[in-house]
């Protein structure tokens, strides 16, 4: 079974049931209440799942800084997905200008290139 990477804003035990109904298994971290602090076995849970989580939270600010983003303008995940495939196309047309627009001069403009 798969496990599902979370941090402790979504530790709840609706979403833990939903999880568990979908055959997912839980990898949220646990969070601390008013009143009752995490115990021991709660702490070293989280810094097990924090391992991982980093690299994947790594991945969407590199993402986020590479390609301005990603903040959704459209409604729906079809219309959604499209914007960041164009953005993506976008941002790799512009920085390899040479390879994807070949130009006689670089220091024309990318409106100039025709190819």
């Amino acid at each position: 079974r798969s496990r599902v990477l979370a941090d402790k804003g979504y530790c709840s035990q609706a979403n833990e049931v939903l999880l568990h109904s979908k055959g997912l298994r839980s990898g949220m971290q646990r969070k601390a209440y008013r009143n009752m602090p995490l115990t021991r076995w709660a702490k070293c849970y989280n810094k097990l799942v924090g391992r991982d989580r980093y690299k994947i939270e790594r991945v969407f600010g590199s993402i986020n800084r590479w390609f301005g983003g990603l903040m959704a303008r459209y409604v729906g995940l079809v219309k959604t997905h499209g914007q960041h495939v164009l953005r993506l196309w976008r941002t790799t047309c512009i920085g390899s200008r040479g390879l994807l627009c070949p130009m006689h001069n670089k220091s024309e403009k990318m409106n100039d290139c025709k190819g």
